[in-house]
C-alpha cells in the first residue's frame, strides 16, 4: 500500500484503496471517501510460466465470474468520471 501511496503521491495516477489506508502518512496525497461506499474486486497479475494448482484455481474463478467482476468495473469507472466533473 505504501507503493500505491508514493505512486499517487508522485503524480502518476490516483489509487482507489481501503479507508484503513489513510492512517499511513504521505505528503501531497489526498483521501477522498467515495460515496455511496465502492466496494470493487482486486486486480491480479501474474507470472504465465508453471502456474501452481491454487493459480489455477483461482483463475479459473475468475473467469467464471467474469461478467460479474467487468460489471463492477464498469460502475466504479462511471462513478469515478462523476467525480471528476
Amino acid at each position: 500500500m505504501q507503493t500505491i501511496l508514493s505512486l499517487v503521491e508522485a503524480e502518476e495516477g490516483i489509487a482507489i484503496v481501503p479507508a484503513s489506508i489513510s492512517n499511513l502518512r504521505s505528503h501531497g496525497v489526498r483521501f477522498v471517501r467515495l460515496t455511496p461506499d465502492l466496494h470493487l474486486d482486486l486486480i491480479v497479475a501474474w507470472r504465465p510460466a508453471d502456474p501452481s494448482l491454487v493459480l489455477r484455481t483461482f483463475l479459473d474463478f475468475l473467469s467464471a465470474n467474469a461478467d460479474a467482476i467487468r460489471a463492477k468495473a464498469q460502475l466504479a469507472l462511471s462513478f469515478m468520471a462523476q467525480i471528476k466533473s
